[in-house]
């Protein structure tokens, strides 16, 4: 998957990695075409810019409130079949949202 992002990459593109689709990374390569490669982790932002997480998490409420944000939600899974689930994501088969469900309903 990250050799796939990279290559379709702009010249000056950056690639923001949040996730777990690491290795390594060829920095000549990234250099000649002048694209970059950061990570991101909402932690660091939380405990080191509170005031722009809390401005974030703000708006994201009011555009939710709204109606303007609504959250993808690929299926609904009874707790009974959390393994299931927990497949379908490991696999990445999923677009969107995994949610637990009410027994008997998908």
């Amino acid at each position: 998957m990250q050799r796939r992002c990279l290559e379709a990459l702009a010249p000056l593109g950056r690639l923001v990695a949040y996730n777990g689709i690491g290795g390594p990374v060829d920095v000549n390569e990234l250099r000649r075409q002048a694209r970059s490669v950061i990570g991101f982790a909402m932690p660091h932002l939380v405990a080191r810019r509170r005031d722009v997480y809390d401005a974030h998490a703000r708006e994201l409420w009011e555009l939710h409130a709204q109606g303007l944000l609504r959250p993808v939600v690929h299926a609904a899974w009874p707790l009974e079949r959390a393994g299931e689930a927990h497949a379908a994501i490991k696999a990445r088969a999923n677009v969107g949202k995994i949610v637990p469900s009410p027994a008997g309903q998908r």
